[in-house]
């Protein structure tokens, strides 16, 4: 079931961003990355994307000030509302909720989480 549009992976960790994007490639949906949220921000300028997993803890721009970025510039251009999936550490759950994260799941994640996502996030989109 390949998307219109693809999910965005913003994750610093190389072999992360690949397993992640191996995971959706497997599950049949394509993908983009960034290797961090200032890459990312942009990324959303030029391309609307379906969803966006997040990693928090990145160099030159982290997931939160991202996330705050993209809801701003969404609610600033009337643009509907990417769900972002924060995964994370369990202890900055608090942080991603009040940042304008969606969702939330722990590292590392499963190709059953990933599923999980999809499935919660895209099956009415």
């Amino acid at each position: 079931m390949k998307a219109a549009k693809p999910i965005l992976v913003v994750e610093d960790d190389r072999s992360m961003r690949w397993l992640l994007q191996k995971q959706l490639e497997k599950l049949d949906y394509e993908s983009d990355a960034a290797s961090n949220g200032q890459e990312a921000v942009l990324k959303l300028t030029k391309a609307p994307y379906r969803l966006i997993i997040m990693d928090i803890s990145m160099p030159v721009m982290d997931g939160l000030e991202a996330t705050r970025r993209i809801r701003a510039r969404e609610q600033e251009n009337n643009l509907p509302r990417t769900p972002i999936v924060a995964v994370t550490g369990a202890s900055e759950r608090e942080d991603c909720m009040l940042a304008g994260v969606d969702d939330f799941y722990e590292i590392p994640l499963s190709i059953d989480d990933m599923r999980q996502i999809l499935r919660r996030w895209l099956a009415e989109r």
